[in-house]
């Protein structure tokens, strides 16, 4: 991503105030990524995943017929992520430490998403050139 460094920090404090805010916009996120064509059965890539919150939102979307691959620069995040899933028995989830726009994955996603992350870099669309290499030919990109 073009700027590793989340102003907020990954602390506990911070996860659960992300988690406080998923209650919040959570059913309006939700609502957006409906209408955006998120269904069963996608291969789903989220960035920015911090405390998880939209990767179990995006996984009950695309059911366990899909998946949905978690990606963040935060070591403490990606383990708070992964601990939610497993808790949560969500298989169809996984996580992985990176910048995205980096990481070679093994196959297209059917969408990318990702919430409050443009408002994190210094220039987003940089960010958004190197997403869209990982997305299918017509597939969702839902990125705010």
């Amino acid at each position: 991503m073009a700027n590793p460094a989340y102003v907020l920090g990954h602390s506990e404090q911070e996860l659960e105030r992300s988690k406080a805010q998923e209650r919040l916009i959570g059913p309006f996120t939700r609502h957006l990524f409906q209408k955006a064509g998120i269904r069963p059965g996608m291969r789903l890539l989220e960035i920015g995943s911090g405390a998880g919150d939209v990767a179990v939102l995006a996984a009950d979307l695309v059911g366990v017929s899909g998946s949905v691959m978690g990606v963040d620069v935060s070591a403490t995040a990606i383990a708070h992520a992964q601990e939610r899933v497993k808790a949560l028995g969500l298989s169809h989830v996984s996580f992985e430490l990176g910048d995205p726009g980096d990481i070679d994955f093994e196959q297209p996603f059917d969408a990318i998403v990702g919430r409050y992350v443009l408002l994190f870099q210094a220039d987003g669309a940089p960010m958004i050139r190197k997403l869209v290499k990982h997305l299918r030919p017509g597939g969702v990109n839902f990125l705010s």
